[in-house]
């Protein structure tokens, strides 16, 4: 029995050695990142029961944990994700913003100020060809300008997207590698707790590897009832709400950039209406009509079906040209939508133009499927691997994806959120577009308004002017070679039936006027376009009524609508406002509106405000009637003094909008606005991700008053084992001295 006395002093010490020998890694690895704290675990040896009495046994070590809190780490990782998220975004929005510089030094700006002040030092002599040389080459600066941001912005997508070494995937590949990291040192884990064996070191790099994947995606990870790592589950899409085409075209890129309709082509009344319900999946169904125009190409036709869809209420998009070149309406597209058994795609009936587009003939039907809740990672091992599939470029993008597969089978997708790599996905899918789009836009405008002015006028020689501007997005826009090749094509002044008169530089003037008044037809709350009518134009016929002039622009049925005209004609050498006549049944412009067939007249209405000449604006505001998805403008031939349209000549400017904050901006405010726009966007991203970044730093300093060494604490410890050994030492030495006194009475 007295040997025992010796057992208890040598469990003491040997449980004091590992409690030093863990003070003593503590010590060791206070700089070590990722290194969480460990504690010693001792317990009370179990008590043997002797010939009637309990004989304690000392004490032993139950196990080494490590000074953790796991809701703290879930909650890092949240803002981990989020952070990741936000400053990918961030970075592009700022390399954005640096191609179009700072408010007060923007690149586009100032061309467009020389350009215009070109214009307006050619107003003073326009005869001297140094004068039109010069503003030929502001013309042609600004057209490079737009040229280098549009490479630019696609080189930044490029690096996104390229394969195999673009951002995105790198990103996809260091996702692969983490998962395969985290599997393999679990793994290790689980051998080594199998066998009693002490695993904390493994557990802090695997933890290490959750914190990294969670930067990158932000997948659930779940935990056991012992707060240690359990298994990584996500969301698999085994289908997808989608219709797709089957006519692919040959060479869609063409299609986008040179104007070339889809054939077969679209034809107003006979194949140009699509109706279409989309169910969300989760409670929203926007039921809509999609009225296409004559002659559109493959970008205005999904640009159409995607803005009738916001038109309608719904949020995001529903059209794209996929990965094999064809229409596709896709579910994943539409903002906050789930492929679940209630998400679909309906394509109704009435549908004409789905021949057209290749897609499925109406009544067609497209459904989701419930996603199922896939283990992606457990202790076990990985059960799937992750890979990219990319989107393109070549108009309203077709989505970058992650796919799912087992064994190199595709199983379905998966919708990513949060981390570096739904950051990049949401960038090259909407973002980098969205911006090109912009600043396209913004050349397009340049150019219809440029050309439009100088086409209406006649060159010092009296023919006719030609467009200054070729392209159709700001990639390819540039100035005609024919004008660079002989600068006396550019119109200067007004025609008339006689030609232009001696000094007459007033269309060049007009041009000059655009970028300081307030006269530009550019804006983001309205539709407007110029009319420009010649003498002798196809348009007008010597007729009493000839048929419109065509302004059709799109507009949304029994909305509030608020038109506005202004110009004036001249009719045989006498000024006519607009509204002349009284602004009634013979004022000299007509609006009508017009069915989804785009030829159907449902109604006409005059203007019923304005100003007599020598003023030269006219109103009209009303309600759109139902159905009307159309407004076009004609020519009242009896309103003239001589009844006939062929030798009249002039232009209007048409205004159109559905909102009552619809505001007319000029160049420069536009100009101010497309780079508010992409700065406050920055802004906002920046804010993001400071807030994110000071959450995430705010969980880490908590995780590490947990989880981090103190060596004044540790230094504590040591006294305490150190004593514990010491004490236990004496105890076992005491001991031993009595039972050898004992040895020897015997």
């Amino acid at each position: 029995m007295s040997f025992q006395g010796l057992y208890i002093s040598v469990s003491g010490m040997q449980a004091a050695q590992t409690s030093l020998n863990i003070t003593n890694q503590n010590i060791a690895n206070t700089n070590t990142p990722n290194y969480s704290r460990k504690l010693v675990n001792q317990n009370d040896a179990n008590t043997m029961f002797v010939t009637q009495k309990d004989v304690p046994s000392g004490v032993f070590v139950e196990d080494i944990s490590r000074a953790k809190n796991f809701f703290l780490d879930l909650q890092y990782r949240n803002h981990v994700s989020n952070l990741g998220y936000h400053d990918e975004l961030s970075k592009l929005s700022s390399n954005i913003n640096d191609l179009l510089g700072t408010p007060g030094n923007i690149t586009l700006n100032k061309k467009l100020q020389n350009f215009f002040t070109a214009a307006n030092d050619l107003t003073a002599n326009p005869e001297l060809e140094t004068l039109r040389t010069t503003f030929v080459n502001s013309a042609k600066a600004l057209t490079e300008s737009f040229n280098e941001i549009d490479s630019s912005i696609a080189k930044i997508k490029n690096d996104i997207d390229a394969m195999p070494n673009g951002g995105l995937n790198n990103k996809v590949k260091e996702l692969n590698d983490t998962l395969s990291s985290i599997s393999s040192v679990q793994k290790q884990i689980n051998l080594l707790r199998a066998v009693g064996r002490d695993a904390t070191s493994l557990q802090d790099q695997r933890d290490a590897l959750l914190d990294k994947l969670s930067e990158s995606i932000d997948f659930d990870v779940k935990l056991g009832q012992d707060g240690e790592f359990y298994q990584i589950r996500t969301k698999l899409y085994p289908t997808e709400a989608r219709v797709s085409g089957t006519a692919k075209f040959s060479n869609p890129d063409t299609l986008l950039t040179n104007g070339a309709s889809i054939p077969p082509t679209i034809t107003e009344g006979v194949n140009n209406v699509l109706n279409l319900t989309i169910n969300n999946g989760n409670g929203a169904v926007t039921t809509f009509a999609v009225n296409l125009e004559a002659s559109s190409t493959v970008r205005e036709t999904i640009d159409r079906i995607n803005q009738s869809f916001r038109n309608n209420g719904g949020q995001g998009s529903i059209a794209s040209l996929n990965k094999n070149d064809q229409i596709s309406l896709d579910l994943r597209l539409v903002d906050g939508s789930t492929i679940n058994s209630t998400s679909a795609i309906l394509i109704n009936a009435g549908s004409t133009a789905t021949n057209v587009l290749g897609l499925p003939a109406a009544p067609s039907t497209s459904t989701g499927a419930s996603p199922l809740d896939v283990i992606l990672l457990d202790t076990s091992g990985q059960t799937y691997q992750i890979e990219l599939e990319t989107g393109n470029d070549k108009s309203s993008p077709h989505p970058a994806k992650l796919m799912l597969s087992q064994n190199g089978v595709q199983m379905g997708t998966v919708l990513p959120s949060g981390g570096r790599i739904t950051g990049l996905i949401d960038a090259t899918n909407s973002r980098v577009p969205g911006m090109r789009q912009e600043i396209s836009d913004f050349a397009m405008g340049i150019k219809d308004l440029v050309n439009g002015i100088l086409q209406m006028g006649d060159t010092t020689t009296g023919v006719a002017g030609v467009p200054l501007f070729t392209g159709n997005s700001a990639k390819d826009f540039t100035v005609a070679s024919n004008v660079l090749a002989d600068t006396t094509l550019i119109a200067i002044g007004q025609n008339s039936p006689s030609g232009i008169g001696v000094g007459d530089n007033s269309i060049i003037e007009e041009l000059s006027q655009f970028f300081f008044a307030d006269k530009a037809v550019l804006s983001d709350t309205k539709q407007a376009e110029k009319i420009f009518i010649k003498a002798g134009d196809p348009l007008i016929a010597a007729a009493t009524n000839g048929p419109p002039v065509r302004s059709k622009l799109a507009i949304v049925p029994g909305d509030p609508l608020n038109v506005t005209l202004k110009g004036l004609i001249n009719d045989n050498g006498t000024m006519m406002n607009a509204g002349a006549n009284n602004l009634g049944g013979n004022s000299l412009m007509q609006i009508e509106f017009l069915a989804a067939d785009g030829v159907t007249v449902l109604s006409t209405v005059n203007p019923n405000t304005g100003n007599p000449p020598p003023n030269d604006s006219i109103n009209w505001s009303g309600n759109a009637p139902a159905g009307a998805a159309f407004v076009q403008f004609r020519m009242n031939g009896t309103s003239f003094n001589d009844n006939d349209l062929s030798d009249n000549y002039g232009h209007f400017g048409i205004e159109i909008y559905q909102n009552n904050n619809g505001l007319s901006t000029n160049f420069n405010s536009k100009m101010a606005k497309t780079v508010g726009d992409l700065g406050q966007q920055a802004s906002i991203d920046q804010e993001n991700r400071d807030t994110s970044s000071y959450l995430e730093s705010a969980i880490e300093n908590q995780r590490q008053s947990i989880s981090g060494v103190s060596l004044e604490e540790e230094a504590a410890n040591l006294l305490v084992y150190q004593n514990a050994f010491a004490a236990n030492a004496r105890a076992f030495t005491t001991m031993n001295s009595l039972l050898d006194e004992i040895m020897r009475l015997i």
